[in-house]
């Protein structure tokens, strides 16, 4: 799949991805490329706002939400890829949540 369109969520999909590849672009917008660079990843981070995301894609977050509430994957805690995928799971969880109070 192409980065911003949905990504495989199903059976066997690997979390990371389904964050790298099908939440990022959705939160982030212009400011998400494939193969991003790290310090450009954090400017992208430390700039978004809620205000940023459009409708269809806020749409698209409450939907996956409300898909994965009971996914094992898509929980707060601990993953398998260290300090640095959590902070980054957390961050998309964060920003999800905000950017779907609006």
């Amino acid at each position: 799949a192409c980065v911003g369109q949905e990504f495989g969520e199903g059976p066997g999909a690997s979390p990371f991805l389904v964050v790298y590849k099908g939440l990022l672009p959705r939160l982030l917008g212009r400011r998400f490329s494939d193969g991003i660079r790290g310090d450009e990843l954090l400017d992208a981070l430390g700039a978004w706002s809620a205000g940023s995301v459009s409708e269809k894609d806020r749409e698209y977050l409450e939907d996956f939400c409300e898909r994965h509430a009971d996914d094992e994957y898509f929980r707060p805690g601990p993953h398998l890829g260290g300090l640095a995928e959590n902070f980054l799971f957390e961050w998309v969880d964060g920003s999800i949540t905000l950017c779907t109070m609006c």
